[in-house]
């Protein structure tokens, strides 16, 4: 099959990294349609995998950028329009519509709907509007759990699709020392891999560390980049908190968690699904997360699920967990990441497509 996937850039995120990990495995033709013209982290690796990587900027503005997207369409013939991109995929796949493509599918990664109710009301309005346009022009609708789906769909259980996220579990063969980051064996490394964005709740990972400061020995990894970062970073530094280590966009996260790292925190304000902690259980990291994570992320018995109103119930339980050990014990425990895997997700994914071909 023929497949356009539709997102706004290839820089590490969820969807990102799991569009990169698709690329590896799938056999169809894939083409990764990006709204932004930067150079993006993972492009030379998925253009390797054979993926063509189209570009149409929004900057000459919306005709122009929905005249481009409908002659791409059009002249390519897709069989498939994926579009990633929130509610926004309301439009794009009306344009495909227009342009003859026969599955439409609207795919949601994000509950955003607390992020929603804060905006104003022309925001609100074309949200509302948004949600429409995916109901009419959405033939095949997928969510990464059940939790979210009704930030982007109406309330049809029966029609919207469940399918978690996949990930190629195979690390890249790095292997660290804890000296290579200036850090003891002493040490208790914590890690946060994320966007700097509100939803990841970056200042309560500070707050923590502010009371974690008086231990010596915790230490903490922030991974990524986002439009928050010089905040966050200015939070740090105005708190002198010198274990907190900005280690910017990285490939090697699995080995980090492999070599390194004790403890994977996760205290997002909201998440679709939250692959990370998947990705951390999976290389028997003792995982953290916010208790609006989706509990579907537990796939062993070393994950918790925490409230994000106190940054001192955190610092309670990471003192216990360290104090038996909890950390150690988890890298000898079994887990079941099985439905995760890239391999199976890819060929679920080309099944949904080929049954919805077959209904129209």
């Amino acid at each position: 099959m023929k497949i356009a996937h539709i997102i706004k850039s290839l820089n590490p995120g969820g969807v990102e990294t799991w569009l990169k990990d698709l690329a590896a495995v799938s056999k169809d033709e894939l083409h990764y349609v990006l709204h932004n013209n930067e150079t993006s982290f993972y492009e030379d690796e998925v253009l390797r995998s054979g993926v063509v990587i189209k570009k149409i900027s929004m900057l000459k503005g919306m005709f122009v950028f929905s005249y481009q997207l409908y002659r791409y369409f059009k002249d390519q013939k897709f069989d498939v329009v994926h579009s990633h991109i929130n509610l926004a995929s309301g439009w794009i796949l009306f344009i495909a519509l227009v342009a003859g493509t026969n599955v439409r599918v609207a795919h949601c990664h994000n509950d955003k709907r607390s992020e929603y109710k804060r905006h104003n009301f022309p925001r609100k309005f074309y949200y509302a509007s948004m949600k429409c346009f995916v109901h009419l022009f959405a033939n095949c609708k997928i969510s990464v759990s059940e939790n979210c789906s009704s930030s982007m769909f109406f309330n049809q259980k029966e029609t919207v699709l469940i399918l978690p996220c996949g990930l190629d579990f195979a690390a890249k063969g790095k292997v660290y020392s804890r000296s290579d980051f200036g850090i003891s064996n002493n040490d208790i490394v914590l890690m946060h891999v994320g966007r700097f964005v509100p939803q990841k709740n970056h200042a309560f990972l500070i707050d923590l560390m502010i009371l974690l400061k008086k231990f010596d020995n915790f230490k903490l990894f922030l991974i990524g980049e986002g439009d928050d970062f010089d905040t966050v970073k200015a939070n740090a530094d105005e708190n002198d908190l010198s274990n907190i280590f900005f280690l910017g966009i990285r490939d090697d996260v699995k080995d980090l968690m492999n070599s390194v790292v004790d403890f994977l925190l996760l205290p997002s304000h909201f998440e679709g699904l939250g692959l990370v902690a998947i990705e951390s259980q999976s290389n028997n990291v003792y995982t953290l997360v916010s208790d609006n994570v989706p509990h579907a992320v537990k796939i062993s018995s070393f994950i918790d699920f925490l409230s994000v109103n106190d940054p001192l119930v955190w610092k309670n339980h990471l003192l216990n967990l360290v104090s038996h050990n909890a950390h150690i014990a988890a890298k000898k425990l079994d887990f079941d990441n099985s439905n995760f895997s890239i391999e199976k997700n890819a060929k679920k994914l080309t099944e949904i497509y080929q049954a919805r071909e077959r209904e129209l």
